[in-house]
């Protein structure tokens, strides 16, 4: 709605003349250039068809049969050249504004609305101003609800995820999520600290892998949204004993709601699973292949013994497994 002035009142007088220069011609129908073609081809020599029509008529029947053709053949040079002239018009517009009279009609159409458009550009462009300015405010108002509740929620989420962080082997870590910018507070960014006392750093830039995925742990045991899907990797690096229980039970809690997959080296996370996976790397010398295989029963009894021991037929690892196993079933029943 913005642009030249000028440019517009060119283009509204250039649209004027276009729609005029087509309207004067008064076009009759789409195929008039068809009609008046005939028409122009039986005023040419009309003298030498009326002739013609008269022998004709003459040999056939001697009186009357072809008549009416006959008479209908005018001998007008006037009339030819007002058709000649009107079927030149005609082609200038066709040469102007489409390759047929349709398109003719279907231009002066098109420019007819344009016109209307730029005419009302002023009362357009005032409406439009007008809920521009209505938008704006609503928008405002909108923003500062939304910054609100965000400034108004961050402690307590933070809150919320912290309380977590000590049972996935984070005891002394803690979480801000720091809300700033103007009006909706977009720059919205999760603070972290690994130890009491530390200075606080964007999460991004200080935690470790093990780290990043205990915290987005804790986040998906808070949050209820989410991907119905979640992929945690490295969320058991660097712990091991109570903590990795804790972790396992974690993500076991998470799998009620979600499909959880982890990828881990703790036979305490792994027996909280509902199916084990094994992943093998197979080396012939000319290529490696890579396995899943489910595990289930004794095999998957074998996977976590070897796991805890090293040796799937430690006898005291297999009670170990066994027992890892009874624990996180009830647990997981607990839920």
């Amino acid at each position: 709605m913005g642009g030249d002035a000028k440019a517009r009142a060119r283009e509204v007088d250039l649209l004027k003349f276009q729609i005029d220069e087509i309207a004067a011609l008064n076009i009759q129908s789409p195929d008039e250039l068809n009609a008046l073609e005939k028409l122009e081809e039986l005023l040419t020599n009309a003298e030498e068809r009326i002739e013609a029509g008269g022998h004709t008529r003459e040999r056939i029947s001697g009186d009357g049969g072809l008549r009416e053709r006959i008479d209908g053949i005018e001998d007008d040079p006037q009339r030819l050249m007002e058709v000649g002239g009107r079927r030149k018009s005609l082609i200038e517009l066709q040469r102007k504004y489409g390759d047929t009279l349709a398109e003719v009609i279907a231009y002066q159409q098109q420019a007819s609305e344009r016109l209307l458009e730029l005419e009302s550009h002023d009362v357009r462009a005032a409406a439009l101003e007008t809920k521009l300015l209505s938008s704006e405010v609503e928008l405002a108002e909108n923003a500062a609800k939304v910054a609100n509740n965000r400034r108004k929620a961050a402690p307590h989420l933070a809150s919320e995820v912290s309380k977590h962080l000590s049972d996935l082997a984070l005891e002394n870590a803690g979480l801000l999520i720091d809300v700033r910018g103007e009006d909706p507070a977009d720059d919205v960014e999760i603070m972290f600290r690994a130890n009491s006392g530390t200075n606080w750093h964007g999460l991004s830039n200080v935690a470790s892998g093990g780290e990043l995925a205990r915290v987005m742990l804790a986040l998906r045991l808070v949050l209820t949204s989410g991907p119905p899907t979640l992929v945690f990797d490295e969320v058991d690096a660097g712990i091991g004993g109570t903590a990795a229980l804790s972790v396992g039970k974690a993500l076991s809690r998470l799998g009620l709601s979600h499909q959880v997959l982890v990828v881990t080296h703790l036979p305490q996370v792994a027996a909280y699973a509902d199916n084990h996976i094994v992943v093998d790397k197979l080396d012939d010398g000319n290529n490696v292949v890579s396995t899943l295989n489910m595990v289930a029963g004794d095999a998957r009894v074998r996977e976590l013994t070897r796991m805890l021991a090293g040796q799937p037929e430690s006898l005291s690892g297999r009670n170990h497994a066994t027992e890892l196993l009874e624990q996180a079933r009830n647990e997981r029943d607990s839920l």
